[in-house]
């Protein structure tokens, strides 16, 4: 299967449920596609990023959108159509509400493709 992954950030040194997922997925024979901002969130701390370390241990390629700016939670990025393939088996958003995710959700609701939202958040 052909799968995407959204999440707001990246940080090779904090190892996140996106992460692990694509990775999971890449290591099952799936062709995973791991699309990302290159900025931080102001409740996210900008670890620096080891690419060259943790890059050649992913199975799943690893896709960045240029961010402008920051506002409040959310990374400001323009939409990252020409970074998305149109032949996805299914998309994987983590979380609803950075405009990555909005903008992805669309694409993926517009071609009819299958979409999961992953919120990482439970009511006790």
């Amino acid at each position: 299967m052909k799968l995407l992954v959204v999440a707001q950030s990246y940080s090779s040194y904090i190892l996140s449920n996106p992460l692990y997922v694509a990775q999971g997925l890449a290591e099952r024979g799936h062709d995973v596609q791991f699309l990302t901002t290159q900025g931080h969130a102001a409740r996210e701390v900008p670890y620096p990023v080891a690419d060259d370390v943790w890059r050649s241990r992913w199975k799943f390629e690893l896709r960045t959108v240029r961010h402008v700016g920051v506002l409040k939670d959310d990374v400001l990025c323009p939409p990252p159509f020409g970074l998305l393939d149109a032949d996805y088996d299914f998309v994987l958003l983590q979380e609803d509400y950075p405009l990555l995710s909005q903008y992805c959700g669309l694409w993926t609701i517009r071609r009819s493709i299958p979409l999961i939202i992953s919120t990482e958040r439970y009511i006790p």
